[in-house]
């Protein structure tokens, strides 16, 4: 084989994966998932303003990121207080996959999550919050597949045979699932 085909293959691709990014990814653990006592609903948003509000905020933040504050499913950390013990403790949760967003359960927590459904969550939703090291984190909703209402910010939804537990985001305001400050709290597995 001609040593410029070689060269000119392996200089192709090495200039098409160059400068792509690939996910740094990483699993995590560490981080317990608390129920909300009381929950404080969000009285600035979206839902709450009359058509005339309503149409200004579609005109203002038509190509952009709305602020969390005022997603309907929006959970305030520091207004809302969680149960005094985990609803899935450090033993229940596996690791956290920063790629895909999963969170691998342990037999234990698998049994947990089959104990909410579907008794435990309304068509609204349950509200949670992943704390770490004493710190809240990130707040979230449990919801079933049968409800008619669609979640707004991140949800986990669970069925009767939930193996594991994926956050998924509803599209308003900031995707917090990967937020430095949640990823910093949390120990990174050695793979």
């Amino acid at each position: 084989m001609n040593y410029r085909v070689v060269f000119i293959l392996i200089f192709g691709i090495s200039a098409l994966t160059y400068g792509q990014s690939v996910p740094e990814g990483g699993k995590y653990i560490g981080f317990e998932i608390y129920f909300i006592e009381d929950f404080q609903t969000n009285k600035f948003s979206y839902m709450n303003m009359n058509k005339r509000e309503l149409r200004r905020y579609r005109r203002k933040f038509k190509n952009k990121t709305e602020p969390d504050t005022s997603c309907e499913y929006y959970i305030d950390l520091k207004k809302n207080e969680i149960a005094d013990e985990p609803f899935l403790g450090i033993s229940d949760i596996q690791y956290y996959d920063e790629v895909n967003h999963t969170i691998a359960l342990t037999d234990s927590g698998k049994e947990k999550i089959k104990s909410l459904v579907p008794t435990r969550i309304t068509v609204f939703g349950k509200p949670f919050i992943i704390v770490a090291n004493g710190k809240k984190l990130l707040g979230g909703w449990f919801w079933t597949s049968y409800s008619s209402s669609w979640c707004d910010r991140i949800k986990i939804s669970i069925e009767e045979d939930t193996e594991s537990l994926k956050l998924e985001f509803g599209g308003c305001g900031n995707d917090t699932r990967n937020d430095s400050r949640f990823i910093k709290e949390l120990t990174k597995v050695d793979e």
